[in-house]
C-alpha cells in the first residue's frame, strides 16, 4: 500500500508552482520600471534614540528637531529618561545614606507629577534600611534573647526588606532564625550541665543527701525535656547505648543502680570502659563494675578539687564503698596526688 496519497502529493506541487509563479513574475518586473526604496529614516532614528535613551545623552531632542522623530515620541523619551534619571538619583541617596534626601527627593517628585509607581515603592526603603543597619550593628549575637529582641525589633520591615532584595533578605532571616535555636539549645544545655554537676555532689557528698529532691526538681524548671528526666522516667535498657551517651546518661545509671539487670550492667561497664567517663559518678560506677579501688581514689581527688571553696566539712558519700574494695592490708596501686591528699583521707577514715 502505497504511504502517500494524492492528497499528500497535491498539495507540495501547488506550493512549488505557486513558488515559482512569484519568481517569475518578480524577474519580468525587474525588467521594467524598478519599486521605490523604503524609507528606512525613522526607524534608524527610532533606533538611535534608544541607543541614546541608554547612554542618556538626550539626542533624541535633536532627531526631533531634524524632522527624524515626531514630537510625540521624543516627550515618550524625554519621561521615560526623566524617569530613569530620579531612579538613579534616588538609588544614589540610598547609597549614601542620604535618607532625608531621598525622602524630599520622593516628596518633590510626588508634587511634579514624576513619580513612578515604581519609585513610590521605595518610600518605606530608608527606615528599613536603617532598622537593618541597627541590626546588623549588635552583631555577633552570644545571647538568644539579643538576638530574638532584634529580630522583633527588625520584623515591622521585614516584608519591605524582602520585596526589595527578594534572593538576599529571606535567606538571610532564616539564618538569623536559624542562630535563634541554635543559641536557645546551647543555653539549654549549658543550665542542664549547671544541674547536673550541682545533682553529682549532692549525690557524691554525705552531708548534701538532703538536697538531692530539690537539684532534681530544678531540672524540671528547665523546660524542654532534660535528657536525665527522660532516663530516670525510661527503661534503661532505651537509653543504656553508645549513641547519644552523656553525662545525664551516667547520672541517671548512678540513680537507678539498683533497679539494672545483669545485662543492663554488663551493657553500661562496656560503654564506660570504650569511652572516658563524664562525670565522677561515672567513674565510681567504672570503679564499682571493675571493681577497681583505685578508680575510686582518683574520684576522690576529683570530689575534693570540686568542693574547694564550699566552708564546712564534708566527707564523701562513697567512702564506705571504697573501703570494702581495699584488698587485705589496706595497700592499692599508686595513684598521682593521693600521697599529697593523704592527710584528707586518713582524717575521714575512722
Amino acid at each position: 500500500m502505497s504511504l502517500l496519497s494524492p492528497g499528500h502529493i497535491r498539495l507540495p506541487l501547488l506550493c512549488l508552482l505557486g513558488g515559482m509563479a512569484l519568481f517569475l513574475a518578480s524577474c519580468r518586473r525587474g525588467k521594467g520600471k524598478s519599486a521605490p526604496a523604503y524609507d528606512l529614516g525613522p526607524s534608524e532614528a527610532l533606533l538611535e534614540s534608544g541607543l541614546s535613551l541608554e547612554r542618556g545623552d538626550g539626542e533624541w531632542e535633536k532627531r526631533e528637531k531634524e524632522g527624524r522623530l515626531s514630537p510625540q515620541v521624543a516627550r515618550i523619551l524625554q519621561e521615560e529618561n526623566g524617569q530613569r534619571e530620579l531612579m538613579e538619583a534616588a538609588n544614589e541617596l540610598l547609597r549614601e545614606q542620604r535618607y532625608h534626601d531621598f525622602t524630599e527627593l520622593l516628596d518633590r517628585a510626588e508634587r511634579e507629577g514624576r513619580a513612578t509607581p515604581a519609585l513610590l515603592q521605595l518610600r518605606g526603603l530608608p527606615q528599613a534600611l536603617q532598622a537593618l543597619s541597627l541590626f546588623c550593628a549588635r552583631r555577633p549575637f552570644t545571647k538568644s534573647q539579643d538576638l530574638e529582641d532584634s529580630l522583633v525589633f527588625l520584623s515591622p520591615w521585614r516584608e519591605e526588606l524582602s520585596r526589595m532584595a527578594p534572593e538576599a533578605f529571606p535567606p538571610f532571616w532564616e539564618a538569623q532564625e536559624a542562630l535563634l535555636a541554635s543559641l536557645r539549645q546551647e543555653e539549654f544545655l549549658r543550665r542542664c550541665r549547671a544541674c547536673e554537676e550541682e545533682l553529682e555532689l549532692a549525690l557524691l557528698t554525705r552531708q548534701w543527701h538532703s538536697r538531692i529532691p530539690q537539684c532534681l526538681e530544678a531540672f524540671s524548671r528547665l523546660g524542654g525535656e532534660p535528657e536525665l528526666l527522660r532516663c530516670l522516667a525510661s527503661p534503661p535498657g532505651g537509653w543504656l547505648a553508645p549513641e547519644g551517651w552523656c553525662a545525664a546518661r551516667e547520672l541517671a545509671a548512678w540513680l537507678r543502680w539498683d533497679e539494672l539487670l545483669p545485662q543492663e550492667r554488663t551493657s553500661l561497664k562496656r560503654l564506660l570502659e570504650e569511652r572516658q567517663p563524664a562525670t565522677m559518678a561515672g567513674r565510681l560506677l567504672l570503679g564499682r563494675l571493675t571493681p577497681s579501688p583505685e578508680a575510686f581514689l582518683e574520684t576522690l581527688l576529683l570530689w575534693q578539687k570540686a568542693m574547694e571553696g564550699h566552708n564546712g566539712i564534708f566527707s564523701p558519700a562513697f567512702l564506705e564503698e571504697y573501703r570494702q574494695l581495699l584488698p587485705e592490708g589496706g595497700k592499692v596501686a599508686p595513684v598521682t596526688g593521693v600521697a599529697e591528699s593523704a592527710f584528707f583521707l586518713y582524717r575521714l577514715l575512722p
